[in-house]
């Protein structure tokens, strides 16, 4: 699951556009994943510190890459 943001991304990127992309939803997810970053770093549990930062990663991707390609 965390990976599954790239492919969004990697459209993005490859067609140089964000039409589409529903960006409030997008930046509620990487808030969301953020939280849960923090909270597996509070409590030390590598799993959930690793599959929430590859999920914000690819997060932050989708919304950096929409503020480029917005349509304007």
């Amino acid at each position: 699951m965390s990976v599954s943001y790239f492919p969004q991304a990697w459209k993005q990127l490859k067609n140089k556009s964000a039409h589409n992309i529903a960006i409030a939803t997008f930046t509620i997810l990487l808030i969301g994943k953020i939280i849960w970053f923090f909270y597996g770093i509070q409590i030390n549990d590598f799993p959930v510190i690793v599959s929430n930062l590859v999920s914000v990663i690819g997060l932050l991707a989708i919304v950096v890459l929409y503020f480029i390609y917005r349509e304007r």
